[in-house]
């Protein structure tokens, strides 16, 4: 059975949310070890959530778009992953950590992504 709407948004929520929260300062040295050795980053989450880590993050996402009303949620998820980690990524090699206005704004993309409006 598909979640409704307002779960999925508060899946993709949590998916930025807790990407994100991977650049905090006690997190943030192991992370960007693991991404330095990592050779493709977009395929693993770097915690240490085993289950989750040997997951691709995008897959994550498809079933939630889908519920948003993606056309495509394979290509907008793979998208927003691209866009998030990459900010994640930042964020690690400059020591610093998002802001919660940040976060906002990225969920937002997220959602506008998978609504396509």
């Amino acid at each position: 059975g598909h979640a409704e709407q307002p779960d999925a948004e508060a899946q993709v929520r949590c998916w930025v949310t807790g990407l994100l929260e991977q650049a905090s300062a006690d997190k943030a040295g192991q992370n960007l070890a693991v991404i330095n050795a990592s050779t493709n980053f977009n395929t693993a989450i770097p915690t240490g959530a085993h289950e989750l880590s040997r997951l691709p993050l995008a897959r994550l996402l498809h079933e939630p778009f889908a519920v948003l009303g993606s056309p495509d949620p394979d290509l907008d998820a793979e998208l927003v992953t691209h866009a998030v980690t990459n900010r994640l990524a930042g964020h690690l090699w400059a020591g610093t950590a998002p802001t919660p206005a940040e976060t906002d704004y990225l969920t937002d993309f997220s959602l506008r992504t998978a609504r396509h409006r």
